[in-house]
């Protein structure tokens, strides 16, 4: 290794106060996250490593006392001095610009500032809510607590409006394959689980189990030769005629507004690059064709 050279093996965050805003104190232990090329320090989460099996556990022994050091949020300055940026001396523009240029920088976990964005959000429309729903899930990586403004505010938002509900349980659902991120996910699964009632959590079940059904033949398919898997993909969906024969109709996960009611073997195939071909019946509207490619068969 070159002299004065750091090399990162693993690393690890921890919160300096808590939700509460009180000063951490104690001990503490850190599961480190070890390093890997190409993933940047700034996308880990405030979650210790303690699920990997070889994961290093580091001790940490804060300061004690005999009172809570408590943070409080300053007051509102009457005045608020404005400065021009031309008319600091050359040393503290050149410092101000190496700030601002960090990335690290805007990550900041600054309660208040992130509190803020959510209010701004809070007036945009549920369609258009939707569009910016993946990046939003994405975003809870980098809140320092669970109790968080974009957690009630996505919370919030899925009781309101059911297709919110939907797509925020699929997303949160396809994350739980995060090593990292995972064990916050699944807390705020089940937060949402909490709060969209009973008859939702019935039909999320239900299509989890369609979901495996899918998953099912496509691995069958995924297997087979490819002179046989038309014949293969033919004699797996009888167990997706069982499902629709214990349950009428179920909301198709793709998209909400949509019940299926069973398929139309006849016309379901498989092709090179995507596994399965499913043509959906409804009660209410025409056959349509769900494309299911989780899997390579070519």
């Amino acid at each position: 290794m070159a002299a004065g050279r750091v090399c990162v093996c693993a690393d690890t965050q921890v919160c300096l106060m808590c939700v509460c805003s009180v000063l951490t104190c104690g001990r503490k232990l850190l599961g480190l996250w070890p390093s890997m090329p190409g993933r940047s320090g700034n996308a880990r989460t405030s979650s210790p490593n303690f699920n990997q099996p070889d994961s290093v556990i580091l001790q940490v022994d804060f300061p004690t006392s005999s009172f809570e050091v408590f943070f409080s949020t300053p007051a509102s300055a009457d005045f608020c001095p404005q400065y021009d940026f031309s008319r600091l001396d050359t040393i503290s523009q050149i410092q101000l610009q190496d700030v601002l240029q960090k990335k690290a920088f805007f990550w900041f976990p600054d309660q208040e500032l992130r509190r803020t964005a959510v209010q701004w959000m809070d007036s945009i429309s549920d369609p258009e809510l939707l569009d910016f729903l993946p990046q939003l899930v994405q975003a809870l990586k980098y809140e320092c607590y669970l109790d968080s403004s974009l957690v009630r505010f996505l919370l919030r938002r899925a009781i309101g409006d059911i297709r919110i509900a939907h797509y925020l349980f699929w997303l949160l659902k396809d994350n739980l394959q995060d090593s990292q991120f995972s064990a916050r996910y699944q807390h705020l699964l089940a937060a949402l689980l909490c709060c969209v009632g009973r008859a939702l959590r019935d039909e999320f079940d239900l299509q989890c189990w369609l979901v495996s059904i899918l998953t099912k033949v496509a691995q069958k398919v995924r297997d087979a030769t490819p002179s046989s898997r038309q014949g293969v993909l033919r004699d797996s969906l009888d167990e997706m005629k069982q499902f629709f024969t214990m349950n009428s109709s179920c909301r198709l996960p793709l998209n909400p507004a949509l019940h299926v009611s069973g398929i139309n073997i006849q016309v379901t195939h498989t092709c090179r690059l995507i596994d399965l071909q499913i043509n959906h019946t409804s009660h209410t509207s025409p056959s349509y064709s769900c494309l299911y490619g989780s899997f390579f068969v070519g």
